[in-house]
């Protein structure tokens, strides 16, 4: 997966799907885990499937950025914002 400086985000090499969020300026981390992106941009982690549905917005914090974002073994989605690192 790419993203690139609109939000768009599709595969390395060769663009199957994009999706716009509106109100999103920057995406900062993402991740593939659970059959979905995970992607987390200035207050909020999404997922999105990769099809036609929108992103779904799946957590909100009070944050300038989530810079951090993995998913462990068992496909449980990790993220720090900063600054505070909630």
């Amino acid at each position: 997966m790419t993203v690139d400086s609109w939000g768009r985000m599709g595969p390395g090499f060769q663009e199957t799907a994009s999706r716009y969020v509106p109100g999103v300026m920057q995406i900062w981390s993402g991740v593939f885990a659970r059959d979905a992106f995970w992607f987390a941009t200035t207050d909020q982690v999404w997922r999105w499937k990769g099809d036609a549905s929108p992103p779904e917005s799946v957590a909100k914090v009070e944050s300038v950025a989530i810079p951090a974002l993995t998913a462990d073994s068992h496909g449980t989605i990790y993220f720090a914002a900063v600054p505070g690192g909630q």
